[in-house]
């Protein structure tokens, strides 16, 4: 009967370790993402219609912008992602470049979807 190797043993187990760590760790510490949805108002509708176009940003507590703009696509719908978990304040801009909408955000690790949020006609 021959005597199990510890030394291949060791380092099976802390390689096997080190690819948990390594491999899992970037998994679970992912940065967040934030979705939501633009829709206008109509009085002639049932339903509100998607708001295309908007400029949507996310600001830090000090007011500095921390993302670039995306836009709200044919559906009114928007995402931010690889944001850092925090206070924030989300700003929409209309298309003539005033604040339509915006909202102080805490933002937790993972994915933030937001209620659909209507918009009233100016």
């Amino acid at each position: 009967m021959t005597t199990p190797n510890k030394t291949g043993w060791m380092a099976r187990t802390a390689a096997i370790a080190l690819f948990f760590v390594v491999g899992l760790y970037p998994c679970l510490a992912q940065d967040s993402r934030v979705t939501g949805s633009f829709f206008l108002q109509n009085p002639n509708a049932s339903v509100p219609d998607p708001e295309v176009g908007l400029s949507v940003y996310l600001f830090d507590t000090k007011g500095q912008v921390w993302s670039k703009p995306v836009f709200t696509d044919s559906l009114g719908r928007f995402s931010l992602a690889n944001i850092s978990p925090g206070d924030y304040y989300l700003r929409v801009l209309g298309q003539d470049g005033a604040v339509a909408w915006e909202q102080k955000l805490v933002i937790k690790a993972g994915v933030q979807r937001l209620q659909p949020i209507t918009l009233k006609r100016p």
